[in-house]
């Protein structure tokens, strides 16, 4: 089954849960939110671990096996490089995006 889930999607992991990943019809990373996760993609020959606030880029990956070291919390996000989720430059506690030219003093 195929399903189309909007983005940012925020997904609990148990110990020993499994999230199965098939290609996106769109650019998607991985955000680990809360402990670590081990990512096994097809066709490497190494297992990724990955800490809280650590980012992967899912897109164009075809198959892919995401579990949880314990109790993790990881969401599926938009890549930053999709402006239309990041938050308006000038916003009130936001950083300057990436790029951006430095404020004149």
């Amino acid at each position: 089954m195929t399903l189309d889930l909007p983005l940012p999607l925020t997904l609990q992991l148990h110990p020993g849960q499994l999230l199965r990943w098939r290609r996106a019809p769109r650019a998607v990373e991985l955000v680990v939110v809360h402990g670590r996760v081990w990512v096994t993609c097809a066709g490497d020959a190494d297992d990724h671990f990955l800490e809280a606030g650590a980012r992967f880029p899912l897109g164009g990956r075809r198959r892919v096996l995401i579990g949880g070291e314990g109790e993790a919390r990881v969401a599926l996000v938009a890549p930053p490089s999709q402006g239309r989720w990041r938050r308006p430059q000038g916003h009130a506690g936001s950083p300057p995006l990436a790029g951006a030219p430095a404020p004149a003093l």
